[in-house]
């Protein structure tokens, strides 16, 4: 598995997240990712920017989300982030809180929905990224994820998604931040919360 490295840098809205979705699904395929690490890997990307888009920016357009994928050594780092309002003070912890509890069997009170803002978006990145940090820091929120990838056992040498510009076409600075090129005309993902 080759390195990459990718930013964009979309409006605050979400007929815009999709667009991520598919440049991040062109440069991890690109570099021989699974298909089920793909899928998550783009789920959890789609739930930190409508998290943004929702809480942060209070879905309000004209403002910058910013998200950058770099892949070296088989090790994915993705951060996404923003300039809106903080995450609450403690959310992470009290989503791992709840995930621990669960998965133990815990007091049953303890459960994701029961989590303040946002509990199933970022469980689901909990749980599906290695390590997970958040950091507020003047005026700036920045999430950040890794995960170390799996090959895809039943990929080619390069196996570039129909439809969607390769990873070398996107690492080199293909522009999908461009609302004047978004053409989605498709649903919003469904929004979760923070």
């Amino acid at each position: 598995m080759n390195s990459a490295r990718l930013g964009v840098s979309i409006p605050s809205e979400f007929s815009q997240v999709r667009l991520v979705g598919a440049a991040l699904r062109g440069v991890l395929t690109d570099l021989g990712c699974g298909e089920e690490q793909l899928v998550t890997i783009e789920l959890c990307a789609v739930e930190a920017i409508n998290n943004v888009i929702e809480h942060a920016y209070k879905e309000q357009a004209g403002h910058q989300v910013r998200v950058q994928l770099a892949v070296r050594e088989r090790r994915l780092e993705l951060t996404v982030s923003d300039d809106g309002a903080a995450m609450p003070d403690g959310a992470l912890d009290r989503v791992r809180a709840a995930l621990r509890a669960r998965d133990s069997g815990e007091e049953e009170a303890l459960v994701l929905g029961q989590v303040a803002e946002g509990g199933y978006g970022l469980g689901l990145i909990l749980q599906t990224m290695d390590e997970v940090s958040y950091q507020r820091e003047a005026g700036h929120n920045t999430l950040q994820m890794s995960l170390r990838l799996e090959p895809d056992a039943t990929a080619g040498a390069s196996g570039v998604a129909s439809g969607v510009a390769s990873g070398a076409d996107l690492a080199a600075g293909a522009d999908l931040g461009d609302p004047a090129a978004a053409t989605n005309t498709e649903d919003p993902p469904e929004r979760r919360g923070r």
